[in-house]
């Protein structure tokens, strides 16, 4: 059995005519934080989007523990213990805070297990236990956020996908959100983390790999590519 949880291996995807990913290959270990760094347009959330089977692919296999979920429906991805954040948030805005959270149980028939993962989202994110009956929609930036983590979490998920959790918050914000995944990861859930703040993704993540115009650029511990003058140049700001 594989050591690592996703394996993607040669994963090429297209929008219509334009090639949005060539020959793409990652590793996320068990229980590691692994982030994927880019530019806008690299294929980062392209290539969340094509794990979750939201986008078809021309090629290539993708395998979760194991199992190979290539041309899987979202849903049975989902059953399988896999989770996104998706970018934008996109939470319910005219359901309440807990509605949301629920939403995102619809694959537990056990009512009281629900109710245990309720507790250990409020028990993570106290706003929303405070604001449990207020609509989405009222809610800040930050608060969404929280909302759309929890909802993943809801699911009881062994792996976490992240896309771009920290664009359009506040840096105090930014901050919080990356204590809660460094949390969550600590509990022993698996991340995989797409983020244009590649300065503070280097310092959460294990191990990083660099998109290129849908291409794996770079690849290393995040530690080295933190100190690696290229990644400093185009991605740390000099």
């Amino acid at each position: 059995m594989s050591s690592h949880m996703l394996e993607i291996e040669g994963l090429s995807s297209w929008y219509g005519s334009i090639r949005a990913l060539e020959d793409v290959s990652i590793n996320v270990p068990a229980g590691k934080i692994v982030t994927l760094l880019g530019a806008n347009g690299a294929g980062k959330s392209t290539t969340l989007k094509s794990v979750f089977g939201l986008i078809a692919q021309r090629s290539g296999r993708i395998r979760f523990d194991g199992e190979d979920i290539t041309s899987m429906e979202p849903g049975a991805i989902v059953r399988r213990g896999l989770a996104m954040v998706p970018e934008g948030r996109r939470i319910f805005g005219d359901l309440t805070a807990r509605e949301n959270l629920e939403v995102g149980a619809v694959t537990v028939p056990d009512r009281q297990e629900v109710g245990r993962r309720l507790e250990r989202v409020f028990t993570l994110f106290p706003r929303l236990k405070e604001r449990a009956s207020q609509a989405g929609g009222t809610f800040s930036g930050g608060e969404q956020q929280m909302l759309a983590i929890g909802r993943a979490l809801m699911a009881g998920p062994r792996f976490i996908m992240f896309d771009e959790p920290s664009m359009g918050l506040a840096p105090i914000i930014v901050n919080q959100v990356f204590d809660i995944i460094r949390t969550i990861a600590a509990q022993g859930t698996t991340v995989l983390l797409v983020e244009q703040n590649a300065r503070k993704a280097l310092q959460l993540a294990d191990f990083a790999y660099v998109l290129e115009v849908g291409c794996i650029a770079m690849q290393g511990p995040a530690r080295e590519l933190q100190d690696d003058d290229r990644v400093k140049q185009i991605y740390l700001g000099g």
